[in-house]
């Protein structure tokens, strides 16, 4: 039981970022998982400019956006991928049009 229990920890991951005014695009640290992972995001109502949020997967050799989600200032968005095999994941925020006038935060988590 406490093998089953320490296996499952290894993989109940996630990672947060947060975009303040000033800042372009940003990342999340990175998690691995081998099932998909979720997302989560929220576009601060003193914001200025929407906010993209991107779930972005790697297999070692760049990063590719998997889903994006705009929100509207003041909205939230989530999602999932389902994609298989062991693959690192982020989020990253970016402001529509190359604004830099943004507050927000998002989450990218194990499935």
């Amino acid at each position: 039981m406490l093998t089953f229990v320490l296996v499952n920890s290894i993989y109940a991951a996630n990672a947060t970022v947060n975009i303040k005014k000033g800042q372009g695009p940003v990342q999340s640290a990175s998690i691995t998982a081998n099932n998909g992972a979720k997302y989560s995001g929220r576009n601060y109502s003193s914001s200025e400019h929407s906010l993209y949020i991107d779930l972005q997967a790697s297999s070692g050799s760049g990063w590719a956006n998997v889903k994006t989600s705009l929100m509207a200032i003041g909205s939230s968005a989530s999602g999932l991928s389902t994609m298989s095999g062991a693959l690192l994941w982020r989020v990253q925020l970016n402001p529509q049009y190359l604004f830099t006038d943004c507050n927000g935060e998002g989450t990218v988590s194990n499935r």
